[in-house]
């Protein structure tokens, strides 16, 4: 230092006049060797805070261009054409007709119009607990039916009876995520109904007046200080009137189809789902449309009434489950399970989706849901050194500074 001082200013730090203010500022220091004046570096609180401005400059930046990136895919992915179905060997999009029931619908909006209720939604919220509350109470109504009305209501087919019976899932975590899957669809429903009819439209979605208004009524009770029961019975009367629908024409025109269509979005990834990530989630649907209207058929709480003889009750169930439950009846039971059973012989013929592959511009590379930025990757080194940096700076130098003041420069 003082021979720069001498050589490029002319400043000798020997001489006894002072140098002038210009040639040096006052300074906090720091070294790692215990020798004298040697490898200072400096430190100090308006370092930090330019390291931190800087820092922060830069993730504001790369949040921008991720978000920018990310709207760029959305708008890419999100409009369908009927490519992907030129592509498909197994015959999976002809049966369901998602690509021609969603071409030209943006189907990341649809899918968040379908997610399960915010903390903010509370009317929503108030739906889920009513679904919970009647689901756990149709499941423990399940239980308390003849064994043998229960094989019935086990199987899909209409003239013969299902080896094993109807009852409450090993797993309560199942039965949680199968109830969260139902609530879904009601929220959905709820959701797109208070949307103009043009934005209903535009999601494909219709109802019947019947079923209108139903989930009008159900909407009506969640906005008002309802009753806990009685929310629990309409939320029971509006998921009937969506299974009691005849389908003879577009499945997808039924609230309950068009729900199923829903679920095969993956909204991380915005495209449509191959069966191998879809039927666990279709296969919710008919577990709970039983257990419903098995309650329904025969509520659990006139089960002790002996106004009607047991042989009446079990051709009442008997009845309903042949015109609602089993395939061929023209149901949305009959058209799930129709589905379903289609989506498993392809998920066992094809096996397992590779879980990695690359988006068409080879900027983004899928693992399964989660998407890597090549651009976040680049800067990942860089990332990590101002975290380091950062760690450096304020838990290691300001803590020693505490401990070991700088000393005077030289």
């Amino acid at each position: 230092m003082q021979q720069h001082l001498n050589k490029a200013h002319g400043v000798n730090l020997r001489h006894k006049r002072r140098p002038r203010q210009e040639y040096w500022r006052p300074a906090m220091l720091q070294t790692f060797y215990t020798r004298p004046h040697t490898c200072w570096f400096e430190v100090g609180q308006e370092t930090v805070n330019t390291a931190d401005e800087s820092r922060h400059t830069a993730e504001q930046s790369e949040e921008q261009r991720w978000q920018e990136g990310k709207e760029e895919e959305i708008a890419r992915l999100g409009m369908l054409d009927e490519a992907a179905a030129g592509s498909d060997q197994t015959g999976w999009w002809k049966r369901t007709g998602w690509t021609e029931h969603f071409s030209g619908r943006d189907i990341g909006v649809i899918a968040e119009l379908a997610e399960p209720a915010g903390l903010e939604e509370e009317d929503l919220l108030k739906l889920g607990l009513a679904v919970d509350g009647l689901v756990e109470r149709a499941v423990a109504g399940v239980e308390t039916l003849p064994h043998e009305l229960r094989r019935w209501l086990k199987s899909p087919r209409a003239g013969e009876a299902g080896p094993k019976p109807l009852q409450r899932l090993q797993n309560k975590n199942s039965q949680d995520r199968y109830a969260g899957y139902w609530k879904q669809l009601l929220c959905y429903n709820i959701r797109l109904l208070r949307r103009p009819r043009e934005e209903q439209d535009a999601h494909g979605a219709s109802w019947s007046t019947e079923q209108r208004e139903q989930l009008d009524r159900l909407d009506e009770m969640l906005q008002a200080e309802t009753n806990e029961e009685n929310l629990v019975r309409q939320v029971h009367r509006a998921s009937m009137r969506l299974i009691f629908q005849r389908i003879r024409g577009d499945e997808l025109q039924s609230p309950v189809m068009h729900f199923a269509a829903v679920l095969g979005i993956d909204r991380e990834m915005i495209r449509l789902r191959m069966p191998i990530n879809y039927t666990y989630r279709l296969a919710a649907l008919p577990y709970i449309m039983r257990v419903l209207v098995a309650e329904f058929a025969w509520p659990a709480a006139d089960r002790q009434d002996t106004t009607l003889t047991v042989d009446r009750r079990v051709e009442q169930v008997m009845k309903i489950r042949r015109d609602w439950l089993t395939e061929g009846s023209f149901s949305p039971m009959s058209n799930v399970l129709n589905l379903l059973a289609y989506g498993k012989a392809i998920a066992s013929q094809t096996g397992s989706r590779a879980t990695v592959h690359w988006s068409s511009d080879r900027e983004t590379l899928f693992y399964r849901t989660h998407a890597i930025c090549m651009e976040d990757y680049r800067n990942f080194v860089h990332a990590t050194i101002e975290a380091a940096t950062e760690l450096l700076w304020k838990e290691l130098m300001l803590a020693l500074l505490k401990v070991f003041p700088p000393g005077p420069i030289a």
